[in-house]
Formats: C-alpha cells, structure tokens, sequence
C-alpha cells in the first residue's frame, strides 16, 4: 500500500478555533474512491510518492509525508 488516507468531517475542533488537526474521522481509504461527504483528506505517502487527482487537478505527496487536501462529495478522488 503506497497511501494511507483517511477522510474527515472538519478541520479544528469545531468550538470557535480551528486548529491545524483534522478532526471526526468517517472512513480509510489505500486506492481511488468517491468521498460521500465533503471534507478533509489526510495523505500519508508510505512507501513511494502518491499522485492524487482531485477535480481535474492533479497534486503530488512526496514519499514520507503528510498532506492534507479539502474533497467535495461525490468527486472521484483518483490515486496514482
């Protein structure tokens, strides 16, 4: 598995701040998908870079880092 990505609810805790911490997990995701809700995606790149497609728009999470991109429910979310 080259990515480990998990789709949040919300950024911050919801309470008047935003913190830099995803926040209420829904679902984990290793290959493409179609998120149900919009939110928050956490990329962690494992093994090699990730290429992840998002409306056309195509970003790179180099090998070993964290990332974090804001998803659109329903938008296919294609992993490379």
């Amino acid at each position: 598995m080259a990515a480990e990505i998990t789709l949040f609810k919300a950024l911050g805790d919801g309470g008047g701040r935003n913190g830099p911490v995803a926040g209420r997990p829904v679902q984990s995701y290793s290959a493409s998908f179609t998120p149900a809700i919009s939110g928050v995606i956490r990329v962690y790149a494992n093994g090699t870079p990730v290429v992840l497609t998002i409306g056309g728009k195509s970003l790179t999470v180099p090998s070993g880092w964290i990332e974090y991109f804001g998803v659109v429910a329903n938008q296919d979310v294609t992993v490379g």
